[in-house]
């Protein structure tokens, strides 16, 4: 089977066959990201703060920049630049007095949609040679992976991994 290493067992296939998923959904990810900023003028930092807001709902600055693994500073300018083109709106937050969430102003809204609306009928032409039930199915996998790997790192560190946490919280499905 595998060779033991402190106490656990390692499946070498196993682990070759996870390295490879994760290789291929970080490929995926960069080659749609990639082309998602070709398709629009706004920046990569910019769709994805108006994208995570408008699935997950108004969150804090320091929220935002941990689930895209950059610093708070980074995420502050272009939260700052999206509020002044009236795009962005902070408000009070019920459980931090000085972190204030950030959310989505109707224009904000409206710029969003127009963003993921571009993007499907983008999409649209894709001919993927696999049926949307097909790629539900893939959607539905990785999602088991990405929930078994949050408890996982649970149950390793007794800490909770917030960013994998609070996603699990609020999107369970797609």
């Amino acid at each position: 089977m595998g060779k033991a290493i402190e106490g656990a067992t390692v499946k070498p296939k196993a682990v070759r066959a996870f390295q490879s998923l994760s290789a291929e959904n970080a490929l995926l990810f960069h080659r749609l990201r990639n082309w998602s900023g070709d398709l629009h003028e706004e920046g990569e930092m910019e769709r994805s703060l108006l994208f995570g807001i408008d699935r997950d709902g108004p969150q804090t600055v320091p929220d935002l920049a941990r689930a895209r693994g950059v610093s708070r500073q980074h995420v502050q300018v272009a939260v700052n630049a999206l509020e002044k083109q009236g795009i962005l709106k902070r408000v009070a937050n019920p459980t931090h007095q000085r972190s204030m969430l950030v959310r989505l102003t109707l224009d904000g809204k409206k710029r969003t949609d127009a963003l993921l609306g571009s993007e499907a009928v983008a999409l649209a032409e894709f001919d993927l040679g696999v049926s949307a039930k097909e790629i539900e199915g893939v959607a539905q996998t990785l999602r088991d992976i990405r929930q078994r790997v949050a408890k996982h790192i649970r149950k390793q560190t007794g800490a909770e991994d917030r960013k994998t946490t609070r996603f699990l919280r609020r999107r369970p499905s797609i």
